[in-house]
């Protein structure tokens, strides 16, 4: 059921966000991916691989939980073969051992409160395929320094940063500071 809580939670703010295409996507996997007698259970779609769990949306895979104790994190592309399309909710959110952190090529988003409170992160590098940025994704993140946000993003949320006074955000060649970030919030959703 928590499982079914977290697609319902994302397609609807994929929805909102007016991202139908992955929103479609992202719920078709799912079904597809859901056994023929449906239960209670979660455990034929979650498992473990390098600290890493996942739930497994079809053609791919959202990171759904981490277990390790690494400063330098790097995300697979791929786990048992499938591509790595992002991270979930609250996955990284508290982590105190964190960084640095890597998104693979093929990740398309970093969900609602993802690495939100990870104290020591100070680096995160996106790949040029990530679209969104959701709510609070890297909130209340201190140290954090550097982030280079890949110019085919589509959607950054207005508190994504929130609570990240050293942030220093690379888009296009230009730097946004903390004081300017909602200017580049502005400048992807093509508000001018």
């Amino acid at each position: 059921m928590r499982i079914k809580a977290i697609v319902i939670t994302l397609a609807s703010a994929l929805l909102l966000c007016g991202c139908a295409d992955l929103n479609d996507y992202l719920v078709d996997k799912f079904r597809s991916s859901e056994p023929e007698n449906s239960s209670d259970s979660n455990e034929s779609h979650v498992s473990n691989e390098r600290n890493f769990g996942y739930w497994d949306v079809g053609d791919g895979l959202l990171i759904a939980d981490y277990h390790g104790i690494e400063e330098d994190v790097v995300i697979p592309e791929t786990i048992h073969g499938k591509q790595v399309l992002g991270v979930n909710s609250y996955v990284f959110e508290h982590n105190v051992f964190i960084k640095h952190i890597t998104l693979p090529d093929g990740a398309v988003l970093i969900d609602e409160c993802a690495f939100s409170d990870c104290i020591e992160l100070e680096e995160v590098t996106l790949p040029e395929s990530m679209r969104e940025i959701y709510m609070e994704a890297f909130a209340d993140c201190k140290k954090l320094s550097k982030i280079n946000i890949p110019s085919g993003i589509k959607f950054i949320s207005y508190d994504a940063f929130s609570g990240c006074e050293n942030i220093k955000a690379e888009y296009k060649g230009k730097i946004y500071d903390y004081d300017h970030i909602v200017e580049l919030c502005d400048l992807v959703h093509g508000i001018t």
